[in-house]
């Protein structure tokens, strides 16, 4: 195999950039920024773009907040804020 990253990407299928925008909750337009960025991956078949949902996963949990009702860690590696009385 010649990427073995790339085929662990894309085993678990392609999505449209529409149904990423969707993943997400952001615009289509965010998506394409993320993918120009390279911050995203993707697939270009002809004319069509079609982004692997693995990397969809990992984009999201690259960006999770941790919380309270998470139990992970605070994200920047502190302790989350206190709350307020």
């Amino acid at each position: 195999m010649k990427n073995n990253r790339a085929y662990e990407l894309i085993e678990d299928g392609l999505v449209t950039v529409r149904d990423a925008a969707a993943f997400l909750s952001i615009s289509v337009a965010g998506v394409y920024s993320l993918m120009s960025r390279g911050a995203l991956p993707y697939v270009k078949i002809g004319r069509c773009r079609r982004i692997p949902k693995r990397g969809l996963v990992e984009i999201a949990a690259q960006h999770l907040m941790a919380s309270k009702c998470t139990g992970l860690p605070h994200a920047k590696g502190g302790e989350p804020p206190t709350e307020r009385p």
